[in-house]
């Protein structure tokens, strides 16, 4: 995870070579939900499946559409009872202030993972070879210490790691695969034991408080851009209550999109496994327009996980290990891929 730009997609070529994160990977963005898996075989008897996301500074997005996506795939791991034994954060050491998109993303971060998951973070700092090396250490030194940044999360168990070598990427994915404690973000914890609405989760939360702010903005715009509009239709200013009308029609339509906003925020947990099977759908299409005929896709359906709210879904808890059954196929590179899931059933 990280903002755009942060070398997301270095980090998964680094690993899985440089043809990984292309060709499918890539074409694949426009159309789904930009959540890519990538395998990584780090020995003989361990491979490791990187999950690709986008940023919640996505060009593409908003944040809500983006953490609506993200979730679907995090409930269907969770409800699939495949457990996460890591997460990255990356993090670019050439920028100079922790602010704007980056420290948006970095609290809905730690709202999406919650403590309990902290300590399978790791926090790695990339573009050392792209900034002087005194600067570079004094905002690494200011990330760790600072509270607000990355202290807390430290504080708690997260690891804080250079992407400064030929390896280091690999170093970072061994050192995860090394300690086998899996965990469960608070995400996933709220939206499938809890059966909250994404808009009751902590991160869904965040994102609704920044969206409901955004609309009262626009909101008072409307109401001061009316006030001008009077006041030049008074002084029959017509080139001025042109200008006016155009801005208006500007500050209508960025509350219809504050409301558009909100309303991907206003989904279960079954809502989420439709998307998350509408997504899987989606995937096949496009590999199939890809390779110019069908392919035979083994990604489980979650249609019968949705229960009404109160009835129980059996779902694996950390620590433990899913016992194989189905096959889940997962796509992000030119092959197609199998890791072992429960039976759904």
């Amino acid at each position: 995870m990280g903002v755009t730009g942060s070398g997301k997609s270095t980090f998964i070529s680094k690993c899985c070579g440089p043809n990984a994160t292309a060709s499918i990977g890539h074409s694949m963005r426009s159309c789904t939900s930009d959540v890519a898996i990538y395998p990584f075989v780090l020995s003989d008897s361990c491979t490791v499946y990187l999950i690709d996301t986008p940023g919640f500074d996505d060009s593409h997005k908003s944040g809500t559409e983006v953490l609506n996506d993200l979730a679907a795939w995090l409930v269907a791991f969770r409800v699939a009872k495949i457990l996460l034994h890591g997460i990255i954060y990356l993090h670019r050491i050439t920028d100079t202030r922790m602010q704007g998109s980056a420290k948006k993303n970095l609290l809905l971060f730690k709202k999406l993972c919650g403590q309990n998951a902290l300590k399978n973070v790791v926090l790695a700092t990339t573009m050392w070879e792209w900034a002087p090396s005194e600067m570079a250490r004094s905002r690494e030194k200011e990330l760790i210490e600072t509270s607000e940044y990355w202290g807390y999360m430290m504080k708690h168990g997260s690891m804080c790691f250079r992407v400064d070598s030929p390896d280091s990427e690999k170093h970072i994915v061994q050192h995860l695969a090394n300690h086998n404690n899996p965990v469960t973000t608070d995400l996933q914890t709220q939206l499938v034991d809890e059966r909250r609405r994404l808009n009751k989760t902590s991160a869904g939360q965040e994102l609704q408080t920044e969206v409901a702010k955004d609309k009262r903005r626009w909101e008072r715009a409307v109401q001061e851009t009316r006030t001008e509009m009077r006041e030049a239709k008074r002084q029959s200013d017509h080139e001025s209550l042109r200008a006016l009308e155009e801005e208006l029609c500007r500050c209508k339509s960025e509350i219809k999109r504050s409301e558009e906003r909100r309303c991907f925020l206003d989904t279960t947990m079954k809502d989420l496994i439709v998307l998350y099977n509408k997504q899987v759908a989606d995937m096949e299409e496009q590999q199939a327009f890809h390779y110019g005929h069908p392919v035979r896709v083994e990604l489980p359906s979650l249609e019968d996980q949705t229960q009404p709210t109160g009835q129980p879904i059996e779902v694996e808890q950390p620590g433990t290990t899913p016992g194989p059954s189905n096959e889940l196929v997962l796509y992000g590179t030119n092959d197609v891929s199998e890791i072992p899931a429960q039976d759904l059933r």
